[in-house]
């Protein structure tokens, strides 16, 4: 088991966030012996925290507790840095006597460094600043991402990616479709500048892959990560409604037998999409995918004209296509 029981990971990139978060959890224990809770910034969620650190454990249970961006580590005096004295006494007294099957991960995009509870978990040694590479570091990254899936970039191609300023979750997600479209064949800047997308369809490519594979868990994380980097809620929508009529188009297509190519060709698809939506197709009957569609429709109504919370509405959206009926 690590010796670190609290972290507090800082960092612009969320990619780099989850990354480390993912190393934090597989280091405490194989898979599926470790869970992951997610608290939300809020009373309800400052008061389930408490709660977990006044728990006495009962049972060798791990857990790894994550509270994603809380205002909590502004500077003193800021509004979300305000009514924070009954967390910060009762991290003081956890971290003197921590639960040993108890860890905790906060993030922050950047933090206070006279902030109490920042002091309190710099003083034990949980502060760990994640840095967006750059230059050729940045280079070499988007290199090994290619590499990681068989792909063969070429120089031209990493180099332009790199320039365009693009998060590094964009940018992984752009290497997977390249290596999805072109395999293991040399790819240029030329050949490939069809599939970069703009910023906004790259970053909701993680959200619209996880709901196309009814990954709950990792469709929610992707929303959450869209919703702190202020993506509106109706773009999202829009990306995810027009990947669920190509699943439908490509479903129909697949149940008169026609093969990717003729799929590529009568839908006006690029084929290396074609096949993804194929793959996603095995995993939706016509009800279920009749389904979310009404739930895409629900979604786009109550955002437009409902009191509820844009983000309750997205996450019923996100366990109405995820989860079995």
């Amino acid at each position: 088991m690590q010796s670190k029981c609290a972290y507090l990971l800082v960092g612009e990139e969320d990619y780099l966030l989850e990354q480390r978060l993912t190393q934090v959890v597989q280091g405490l224990g194989a898979p599926g012996e470790v869970e992951r809770v997610t608290l939300e910034d809020d009373a309800a969620g400052r008061q389930q925290l408490l709660e977990f650190l006044a728990a006495t454990p009962l049972f060798a249970h791990l857990r790894v507790l994550v509270v994603r961006h809380p205002r909590w580590f502004g500077a003193p005096g800021s509004k979300g840095a305000q009514n924070l004295p009954a967390v910060q006494e009762a991290l003081a007294r956890w971290l003197q006597n921590p639960n040993p099957y108890l860890t905790l991960v906060f993030t922050a995009e950047s933090v206070a460094r006279t902030n109490p509870l920042v002091k309190l978990l710099a003083r034990a040694g949980a502060v760990e600043e994640l840095k967006r590479p750059a230059g050729r570091e940045l280079v070499a990254w988007l290199e090994a991402e290619f590499a990681r899936r068989g792909a063969r970039a070429e120089r031209d191609l990493v180099r332009e990616m790199a320039a365009s300023g693009q998060e590094m979750s964009a940018l992984a997600n752009q290497a997977e479709k390249i290596a999805l479209a072109f395999g293991d064949r040399p790819v240029s800047a030329g050949m490939a500048r069809e599939l970069l997308e703009g910023r906004e369809e790259a970053r909701v490519f993680a959200l619209s892959d996880a709901l196309l594979q009814r990954q709950a868990p990792a469709a929610l994380r992707a929303l959450h990560q869209l919703l702190v980097q202020g993506e509106p809620p109706l773009r999202m929508l829009a990306v995810i409604s027009r990947q669920f009529v190509s699943l439908g188009k490509v479903k129909a297509c697949l149940e008169q037998g026609m093969a990717p190519a003729g799929m590529a060709e009568r839908l006006a698809m690029k084929e290396f999409l074609v096949t993804r939506m194929a793959r996603a197709a095995a995993r939706f009957s016509w009800e279920e995918l009749e389904e979310a569609c009404l739930g895409l429709l629900s979604a786009d109504m109550a955002l437009k004209s409902s009191p509820l919370d844009e983000r309750l509405v997205l996450e019923m959206l996100v366990a109405r296509i995820c989860l079995p009926a």
